[in-house]
């Protein structure tokens, strides 16, 4: 399996986590490249490993550079896990 779709299935895995409870979702992929790898995520919903509590907040990071604007908006700004990553590496390296 690919490292992309590896991550492609994650990032869709913790969207479905995020924003949906007490369901049952099944999510399927595919990337094009020279070969194909399909791959399907199943969640039951129904059944809990843990609780969250009032004070839980989910957050996502964007892969994006912050030069990087659609349609005339750079709705992310500063908010990319690449300048995460770049503010601890200049902050601790």
């Amino acid at each position: 399996m690919s490292v992309l779709l590896i991550l492609h299935m994650l990032l869709l895995l913790l969207t479905v986590v995020c924003f949906s409870s007490k369901m049952v979702v099944s999510l399927s992929s595919s990337v094009e490249t020279s070969s194909v790898v399909e791959g399907s995520v199943n969640i039951n919903g129904m059944t809990s490993i843990g609780f969250i509590d009032e004070d839980f907040i989910c957050a996502t990071l964007d892969w994006w550079p912050q030069e990087k604007c659609d349609y005339g908006s750079c709705s992310w700004g500063n908010a990319s896990l690449l300048n995460l990553v770049s503010d601890v590496y200049y902050n601790f390296c």
